[in-house]
């Protein structure tokens, strides 16, 4: 299952053919029970049957998104040609592709990524990777968003089937809990970024209290946004879908090379994802220099 954080810094997600959404310390333990490393042979499968490639171009675009939003809202100025190529850079489509290639292979091994390959290379996971990407795409029009939320909301509330379908799909991946601990990572980084920078009064100096505690009361919101866009997102993502292959998903997704799939995802999409927000912390800094926030 993919993570399902969207941009870095804010409250998203990601889809579920890739995203580790397990403790750091299962993370650890997977990584420390590997006898034998994925090859580059079956990870370059698994990686391409995933359409990481296209995946990530994606993200780069909520990210350009998010930072000209981020501008309007927190700058002067608002977004400038100066600003916009901060932004670009520090979504850079190969340090995106450096990230979550090498995160993800360090966490799989040979037999994990050969029995993920082999579920994505077929059906249904072939399919099921497709839609996810192309709602991911849709997405980022605004208003297919949001009709996607509101038809959501709606099923939830008449308990249509699909829902509960899609309910245990996310609670095998711990999808909710594992994206909110995502996000806020990513708060804490982007806010550690902006006082590094020396915004507003912190003069450079980091006051690690002050920023939990900021994240932390962004955390019922955080929790909210994931799950009012991980139901709309699933469901319209699914929506193609049979629910037989739903269901053989989610019995990938709890066998042990779901699970590992799970966990190299989130490991390497939280590092990247920790670095921008960081990036992007520092960006904003600069940009507004001594300013108050």
């Amino acid at each position: 299952m993919r993570h399902l954080l969207r941009t870095a810094g804010a409250a998203a997600l990601v889809s579920l053919s890739a995203a580790a959404l397990a403790p750091l310390g299962a993370l650890q333990a997977s990584a420390q029970q590997q006898e034998a490393p994925a090859t580059d042979e079956s990870f370059d499968r698994l990686y391409e049957a995933l359409l990481m490639p296209q995946m990530l171009a994606v993200m780069r675009e909520e990210g350009l998104v998010y930072g000209e939003t981020m501008a309007e809202e927190m700058l002067p100025g608002g977004a400038d040609a100066g600003w916009a190529a901060q932004v670009s850079e520090i979504y850079e489509i190969e340090r995106l592709e450096e990230a979550m290639r090498t995160g993800m292979r360090a966490a799989l091994d040979e037999a994990q990524a050969q029995a993920a390959a082999e579920f994505f290379t077929s059906e249904p996971g072939q399919s099921l990777a497709e839609c996810e990407l192309e709602a991911r795409r849709d997405f980022l029009d605004p208003e297919v968003e949001a009709r996607a939320k509101e038809e959501a909301a709606l099923a939830l509330a008449d308990e249509a089937p699909r829902m509960a379908l899609i309910d245990s799909l996310i609670e095998a991946g711990d999808i909710i809990e594992q994206n909110v601990a995502g996000g806020l990572n990513a708060n804490v980084a982007f806010f550690t970024g902006l006082m590094q920078g020396g915004a507003g009064s912190s003069g450079g100096v980091v006051d690690e209290g002050a920023i939990l505690s900021q994240a932390w009361a962004q955390e019922p919101v955080l929790r909210q946004a994931t799950t009012t866009w991980a139901y709309a997102f699933l469901d319209y993502a699914y929506a193609p879908i049979e629910d037989e292959a739903l269901e053989q998903y989610e019995v990938f997704y709890r066998s042990d090379a779901g699970r590992a799939l799970n966990q190299a995802s989130f490991e390497a999409y939280d590092a990247m994802s920790t670095q921008i927000s960081r990036a992007l912390g520092l960006a904003l800094a600069e940009r507004i220099g001594g300013q108050e926030i």
